[in-house]
């Protein structure tokens, strides 16, 4: 029989950095989650970058997780200050554009 607990690494340090992107339907209720897990192991370095060039609409309101004061503003800074500020963590937001697909990237650069 093979002791799991003995093929486990002793780390000495442990530094999450976690990059989500996308922060909509499903990147906004990941964020929710990942940030409850954060906090519930904060003896555990960590940072998480949230990453989404949208903002929020009014379509977005009721099934995503925004309230309507959030309307007009960046997805991802209003996750990372929310959820930062909530729970007491280090949390980054990226709002510039970026390449979608190969094909976006052959219609705007080439």
């Amino acid at each position: 029989m093979i002791n799991l607990l003995s093929l486990t690494p002793n780390y000495t340090s442990l530094y999450y950095y976690i990059v989500l992107i996308g922060a909509g339907g499903n990147g906004g209720y990941t964020v929710q989650r990942l940030t409850k897990m954060m906090s519930a192991f904060n003896n555990v370095p960590s940072f998480l970058m949230i990453a989404d060039p949208d903002t929020v609409e009014e379509k977005n309101i009721l099934r995503q997780p925004f309230i309507p004061s959030d309307i007009g503003l960046k997805k991802s800074e209003v996750l990372a200050k929310r959820y930062g500020g909530t729970y007491g963590l280090k949390i980054g937001s990226f709002s510039d554009s970026y390449m979608g697909s190969i094909q976006h990237f052959d219609e705007n650069i080439l």
